[in-house]
């Protein structure tokens, strides 16, 4: 399977291992350097945190239904 977007895969994986243990800030915490150095490439946390929880949302979505 290829990425949608760069991070898809560790979503993922992460979503997968914890189960319905998964927690976005723990996400956060365990793959911040990814995050960081991912699109979108923006100056702004709170956009970039925003983009990231919907990805995280809409994978948990489709992998713990």
């Amino acid at each position: 399977m290829s990425e949608y977007y760069h991070g898809y895969t560790s979503i993922c994986s992460y979503i997968r291992n914890r189960n319905e243990t998964c927690s976005f800030h723990e996400f956060i915490d365990l793959y911040q350097e990814m995050i960081i150095h991912s699109p979108p490439n923006t100056d702004d946390w709170s956009g970039l945190e925003t983009a990231w929880e919907m990805r995280f949302l809409r994978s948990v979505k489709d992998i713990i239904p």
